[in-house]
């Protein structure tokens, strides 16, 4: 069963990856443009789920919610790269609220975003194919 499960997983990322890596416009590093005082991890995905990426997930979000949401995924970046699934999933979520901005002002983080995005999604692949 876990096996079976695994197999379905491994091509639920890798067609993610796909994706995203057709919106990655070059593989040059793309610093972020903000910094933000790192928080608890727990205290970072619940802002995230419960009040941040809710309020992006419109065409025009406000624009200090899209900076808290990229400096937040920031910190998120170690957590999802671990077995607690939750921190992948944030970045699942916050992926699935960014693709569908069709003014985007934050350009340099958003292909930040994708370019980590794109990371972490390998990471668990190689993971998954190595048993």
């Amino acid at each position: 069963m876990f096996e079976k499960r695994n197999k379905l997983f491994l091509q639920i990322l890798k067609s993610r990856l796909n994706e995203v890596n057709n919106r990655i416009e070059s593989k040059n590093d793309y610093p972020s443009e903000l910094d933000l005082t790192i928080i608890d991890k727990e205290e970072c995905i619940r802002k995230l789920m419960v009040t941040i990426i809710p309020k992006i997930r419109i065409d025009c979000p406000d624009a200090s919610k899209v900076e808290i949401f990229f400096s937040l995924m920031n910190q998120m970046k170690s957590p999802a790269m671990t077995n607690d699934y939750r921190f992948l999933d944030v970045w699942n979520h916050g992926y699935e609220a960014i693709i569908r901005w069709e003014n985007i002002s934050h350009k340099n983080n958003l292909q930040y975003f994708l370019i980590e995005y794109s990371n972490i999604l390998k990471h668990h692949i190689k993971k998954l194919e190595l048993g």
